[in-house]
């Protein structure tokens, strides 16, 4: 093993549903409730977020059920695709953190080591067809996971927001 090499374990992933409102809008999130406690957040310095629009909406902003199935199954094909990248050693590169649905959106959030690696992943997987809902992605330097705090407290009291 590399100096520079740092062997973790990686918490086995543990949804938790909460269902919560932002903006006096509905929202269901599924957190990863593994990582609320995770010790090594400065190996994993990106957040990914991967935003999809809801074309057929039910109300308050929330997909219809066959609506939800889709962007269910868009959203594993996603996860796939950037939890089975791995690092130059063979490593895990991306810890999913939550799926959220709210006004109009479905979002899915990681937390990745090389950005590099879940960016040619995510490329790829746009490239490989037509897909049936519109969905981009950004990739935020966040070594703190800031953007992970509001995930966290909304674990603790699921109805604020």
């Amino acid at each position: 093993m590399n100096t520079n090499d740092v062997e973790i374990s990686i918490p086995q992933t543990r949804e938790t549903m909460i269902k919560a409102s932002r903006n006096g809008m509905p929202e269901i999130l599924s957190a990863n409730e593994a990582l609320a406690n995770f010790a090594h957040t400065p190996i994993f310095p990106w957040h990914l977020s991967v935003v999809m629009t809801v074309k057929e909406v039910a109300g308050e902003g929330m997909p219809t059920p066959a609506e939800g199935d889709l962007l269910l199954a868009i959203g594993d094909e996603i996860d796939a695709a950037l939890t089975g990248a791995r690092t130059a050693n063979g490593a895990i590169n991306a810890l999913f953190l939550v799926r959220s649905t709210w006004n109009g959106f479905r979002e899915l959030e990681y937390y990745v080591h090389d950005a590099e690696v879940a960016h040619a992943a995510l490329q790829a997987l746009i490239a490989s067809r037509q897909w049936q809902r519109e969905w981009n992605y950004t990739l935020e330097e966040d070594p703190d996971w800031d953007k992970a705090t509001p995930v966290f407290q909304r674990q603790r009291t699921p109805n604020s927001g």
